[in-house]
């Protein structure tokens, strides 16, 4: 390895440990990793010391992995490196049969106060560029098409493939009903992310997928040249028929194989939307994690989604990733020929010209906060839902001033109590400036994001 990239790859592993995990001196730390991402570990596990973390490093042979059995749990040497970790790495292989020890490891390692970043199959390029990114940049887009996705009622892809000829795939996302899952690569206390971050993604309703999408930039172990694509035909949500050059389709049959024979009932659901934002991604890889975060490029994926909202339950879940998408949600640009082209101002309210819910003209009404999580960072407020065990859903609501005029109108609304709505006017109107129609507009505002809810 060249100095050079010696010291990217360094830098690399400081930012996954300081800006992704957020550790400091003093702070313990744990990695797992094998006989395939040695390397990648070593270098991790050397700025970890540098930088005055207390490190457990744990070597898990392939072998080992793979002879685990969910009902006989993690082995007494693996459950005592998570034990009192801060902050825990997963480096250790992607295959396919070692994946539920990969998932009893997210499962027992993202709880409290402990982040898992969690980074199977990675290679020292990772560190070296996917990792060393702007992360203010992509936590703003992430969270921009996470509102997208939230508030959405429908999206629609289209793409070509390499006859020119135009397809189109619509689905359902939902409208308040799904919750996307923010992947920044910052990861916060009790919750688990892959490290590179830079997507968002959500579970698309179950059964609205319908057209037709062109697959022409990577799956599982295969980066397509550019006369390969795969073309996947759906109705009713699932994947129909795939066509393409025989090569691709080949490697698709061989993925799915096992599954189809062994009676998997939803391998060939439609499971999940998502868009890559990260910037530090130059090229393809084969390694679905790092290829569905690369800007420029969105990716859906067959099979399971049990862990971030959907209801499909599968033994496989698969992402396939197109380049030069566009992607529209309720008509609104998000992708132009995999160009970003989400507006903010599109989607974020306005207090001064947000409509007021029409219950307000009933008399009795009373308001009262959701059980939704509500966080106010810098006088903002952010709406912080968690989809899954260790996956969230994060944005601002409203533009950067309305969102600082919801703080104060939402604080004055009690969480166990509902209140009648005129002293809530009365009180936000004194503590904003407001004139009351704003306020009543304000809390119209957080009632259609679900955090307030009004009953007479």
């Amino acid at each position: 390895m060249s100095g050079s990239t010696s010291d990217a790859a360094r830098a690399g592993a400081r930012k996954v440990w300081k800006d992704c995990l957020r550790l400091d001196a003093g702070d313990s730390a744990a990695i797992f990793y094998d006989e395939t991402t040695e390397e990648t570990a070593s270098v991790l596990i050397a700025e970890a010391r540098t930088l005055g973390l207390g490190i457990k490093d744990r070597f898990v042979p392939v072998a080992h992995q793979a002879a685990f059995k969910p009902h006989d749990g993690l082995c007494g040497s693996c459950r005592k490196a998570l034990q009192g970790a801060l902050g825990i790495i997963t480096c250790v292989s992607d295959k396919t049969e070692t994946t539920p020890y990969r998932r009893e490891l997210l499962r027992l390692g993202a709880n409290g106060a402990t982040r898992l970043g969690h980074m199977p199959g990675a290679k020292l390029f990772i560190l070296e560029w996917a990792v060393n990114v702007d992360y203010a940049h992509a936590t703003e887009r992430c969270e921009a098409l996470a509102l997208a996705m939230a508030v959405g009622e429908r999206a629609l892809i289209e793409t070509r493939d390499s006859n020119g000829t135009a397809h189109s795939l619509r689905m359902q996302l939902g409208g308040r009903r799904r919750f996307p899952v923010v992947s920044t690569g910052i990861i916060g206390p009790g919750t688990w992310g892959n490290l590179p971050g830079g997507e968002t993604f959500i579970a698309p309703v179950e059964g609205s997928g319908s057209g037709s999408i062109v697959i022409n930039g990577a799956f599982k172990e295969h980066v397509m040249l550019p006369a390969q694509e795969l073309v996947f035909h759906l109705d009713a949500g699932r994947v129909r028929d795939v066509s393409g050059d025989d090569e691709s389709v080949r490697l698709f049959n061989e993925i799915f194989r096992k599954a189809i024979h062994g009676g998997d009932a939803q391998w060939n659901v439609l499971a999940e939307l998502g868009v890559g934002v990260n910037e530090g991604i130059p090229r393809l890889t084969g390694n679905s994690l790092f290829d569905e975060k690369c800007a420029g490029t969105l990716h859906v994926a067959l099979g399971d989604n049990k862990g971030f909202g959907g209801t499909s339950e599968s033994g496989v879940h698969e992402d396939f990733i197109t380049r030069n998408p566009s992607l529209w949600i309720d008509d609104k640009p998000i992708l132009l020929d995999g160009e970003y082209s989400l507006e903010e101002y599109g989607w974020q309210e306005d207090i001064h010209t947000a409509p007021i819910d029409e219950r307000f003209g009933h008399n009795s009404i009373r308001v009262g906060r959701t059980p939704e999580d509500v966080r106010t960072e810098h006088d903002c407020l952010r709406f912080w839902h968690q989809v899954a065990a260790g996956r969230t859903c994060a944005y601002r609501v409203g533009t950067a001033e309305t969102s600082r005029y919801l703080s104060m109108i939402y604080s004055q609304i009690r969480a166990l109590e509902r209140i009648p709505i005129d002293l809530v006017v009365e009180d936000s109107t004194r503590l904003t400036g407001l004139p009351a129609d704003r306020v009543k507009a304000g809390i119209s505002i957080l009632i259609r994001h679900g955090l307030v809810s009004m009953v007479s």
